[in-house]
């Protein structure tokens, strides 16, 4: 009896062990976890912090790699990673390996080239990598579903490719809208397996690089990253200045400025400049200018309609002179006077003057 008791004791020990971490790795396989290594991969002075950053490389459709077996040259050869997510290896046939790391794949190969070498050795390099597919969301000029290539050549060294990052993405989105909260912006991705599979999240203050130059927030994309940008409560003038002056953002953008300027129609200006600005390019406004007429489209959906009296002393970046965003439309309204004014001359001769029209309306 107390040698079954042992044994099932010892059985309970083994489920344990062995089965649950697979179940709880099932359940938490959609929770994103914060991450410090994530969060400071692009640190250079911290040389643990850069292993733990290769490590997050998930292989898939595309990768070239580079497979040597020590003792086994004639073995040695590059093998593409094809749509199925499968290489054909020496012995091996099709071996499965979308999704693992660079040393989980060299542990499973060991593992399984232990049936036909003995202590079997082998080193794997990524040669060539595949395109990167990132979905931007949130305060991004043209937010989507991009793809990104590493930049390089096939003549040199597989680790003389610059992998794209964070900046590089945005600015293929046309930069950040003036309410993107550049403070905290967060990545998502996947997680490999060895660490606990899931998904992580880091979040990153680009705002450090546009002010500062701080490189390490300019972070590496993996295939597969989400990158959310969430929107500010108020428009911050800094970061937006700040912004405009990088090449973050296209140099130029369109608005539309209608009614009583000079110059009506479809205009295109510096980016970062304010509605009095756009209205100044556009001849300024006439004679007898009432109330100005905003409307703005957000990514959202969402509409912002302001209706003010026109101020060309108005401090820039406040709401009578807002800074300006693609697709912006300003419709510079005429006085009650100017409005009938206008009709009058489109039905009236040529010889009817400004003169009598203020006499008829003195009256």
């Amino acid at each position: 009896m107390k040698i079954l008791f042992t044994r099932n004791f010892i059985g309970s020990l083994f489920f344990i062990f062995i089965f649950l971490p697979l179940f709880s790795s099932h359940l938490n396989s959609e929770v994103i976890t914060e991450n410090l290594n994530f969060k400071e991969l692009n640190d250079k002075n911290n040389s643990q912090k850069q292993e733990n950053y290769i490590s997050f490389y998930l292989l898939g459709p595309g990768d070239l790699l580079q497979i040597k077996y020590e003792g086994l040259e004639i073995f040695n050869n590059d093998f593409i990673i094809n749509s199925e997510g499968e290489i054909n290896l020496p012995e091996l046939n099709k071996v499965y390996v979308k999704g693992l790391t660079i040393k989980e794949l060299e542990i499973e190969l060991i593992n399984k080239y232990k049936e036909f070498i003995i202590n079997p050795k082998i080193d794997i390099s990524v040669k060539r990598y595949r395109p990167v597919s990132i979905y931007i969301s949130g305060e991004s000029n043209l937010p989507g579903l991009y793809t990104l290539n590493y930049t390089g050549s096939d003549q040199v060294d597989f680790r003389e490719y610059i992998p794209p990052k964070l900046f590089d993405a945005l600015k293929s989105a046309e930069g950040v809208t003036n309410y993107a909260d550049l403070k905290n912006i967060k990545v998502i991705r996947r997680n490999s397996n060895s660490q606990g599979g899931g998904k992580i999240s880091a979040n990153v203050n680009l705002l450090n690089l546009l002010l500062k130059g701080d490189q390490s927030q300019n972070i590496r994309l993996l295939d597969g990253d989400v990158i959310l940008i969430p929107k500010a409560k108020n428009q911050l003038k800094d970061q937006i200045l700040k912004a405009t002056n990088t090449n973050i953002n296209p140099s130029k953008i369109t608005v539309y400025v209608t009614g009583n300027v000079e110059n009506p129609g479809e205009i295109e200006i510096d980016r970062g400049s304010s509605l009095n600005q756009a209205i100044a390019t556009s001849g300024g406004k006439k004679l007898l200018t009432g109330n100005i007429e905003f409307l703005r489209f957000n990514n959202d959906g969402s509409t912002i309609s302001n209706k003010f009296k026109f101020n060309d002393k108005a401090i820039y970046s406040t709401e009578e002179n807002p800074v300006l965003m693609d697709g912006d439309i300003i419709n510079v309204r005429r006085t009650f006077l100017g409005s009938t004014t206008e009709v009058l001359r489109e039905i009236s001769t040529p010889v009817l003057s400004g003169y009598g029209l203020y006499g008829i309306f003195s009256n």
